[in-house]
């Protein structure tokens, strides 16, 4: 085929030589006949075949493309990766809760996710390995873990524009601060968490028995344990 092209560009220049014709534009029709003609028969399934999802699913990426879209609005506990966690087992997308309600069409109930948001959740529960849990009590390492990761951070952390409560020397110098938002809200008397634009929580509400002990670090000496 390129041997007829180059014979066809002999004959043109043949036909037009001497005259005010140019060859710049039939080389360029050329070109554009000849690699049209190269895409001839190309499979367009193939073309814009989906991907399969490989490779490890973070939550934060499970969280924004699945979990805020279409489960925190009735499901505040979605927020939280330990929470999300306990409703799954680590390897075994079949037998979790979690995916089996997805699957099934059961969640959200405003009607079946798409297959691409499914195969996020799949992928997330077959490589992710199930976080270690802490249990609940007045040592710092429990009140960061179930207070201050779960329900603070995502505000108030050393990244953002609210006071930090991240790491142990900003939850002891702002304690205080920290028991009278979990009581009365912030300044303006806004509950905390915060509500978002939909009206959901923007991270899972502590529970009375995580704000306890919370209170019981404060009074044992706040130690960094």
């Amino acid at each position: 085929m390129l041997i007829l092209a180059m014979k066809y560009l002999i004959y043109c220049k043949d036909l037009f030589n001497g005259g005010k014709m140019k060859m710049f534009p039939i080389l360029s029709i050329l070109l554009l006949v000849f690699s049209c003609k190269v895409n001839i028969g190309t499979n367009e399934s193939e073309q814009f075949k989906v991907v399969p999802i490989t490779g490890n699913i973070d939550f934060s990426a499970l969280k924004s493309y699945v979990l805020s879209p279409s489960c925190i609005r009735c499901h505040s506990w979605a927020s939280d990766e330990a929470s999300v966690q306990q409703r799954m087992i680590s390897g075994d997308a079949e037998n979790s809760i979690l995916y089996q309600k997805i699957k099934s069409g059961t969640m959200p109930p405003s009607g079946a996710l798409p297959s691409r948001q499914l195969q996020l959740v799949e992928r997330y529960i077959m490589t992710t390995k199930r976080a270690p849990t802490i249990a609940l009590n007045s040592t710092f390492q429990s009140i960061q873990f179930h207070l201050i990761g779960k329900s603070c951070l995502s505000c108030h952390n050393n990244a953002g524009k609210e006071m930090s409560f991240e790491g142990y020397a900003n939850v002891k110098r702002r304690a205080s601060e920290i028991i009278d938002i979990l009581d009365i809200g912030d300044m303006e008397g806004t509950p905390m968490p915060p509500i978002d634009a939909n009206g959901n929580r923007k991270a899972p509400v502590p529970t009375a028995q995580t704000v306890e002990a919370f209170r019981s670090w404060m009074s044992e000496g706040m130690l960094n344990n």
